[in-house]
């Protein structure tokens, strides 16, 4: 987790990852809603994360909101989304 200013302007969370064989449990969705909940907490808005693209429909559910071009990074098509 990031306060503003410190990866991107906004605040962001990221690198965020559950196993495989525990992925449909709702715990990627626990994980996101505690970092909001961190953010929220500090005051910390607009937020910012660099999602992989395949995951968009994911982070959409909580809000956030797909901006500009995909791009890739570390090698992985990734898409700007802000909330």
């Amino acid at each position: 987790m990031f306060v503003e200013n410190t990866y991107f302007k906004e605040a962001s969370f990221g690198r965020a990852v559950v196993k495989k064989k525990h992925r449909g449990e709702g715990y990627g969705h626990l994980l996101v809603d505690k970092s909001l909940e961190e953010l929220k907490e500090k005051k910390q808005s607009p937020i910012k994360i660099s999602a992989q693209s395949y995951l968009k429909d994911f982070y959409s559910s909580h809000g956030f909101v797909a901006k500009g071009e995909e791009y890739m990074e570390d090698g992985i098509p990734h898409t700007a989304m802000y909330l």
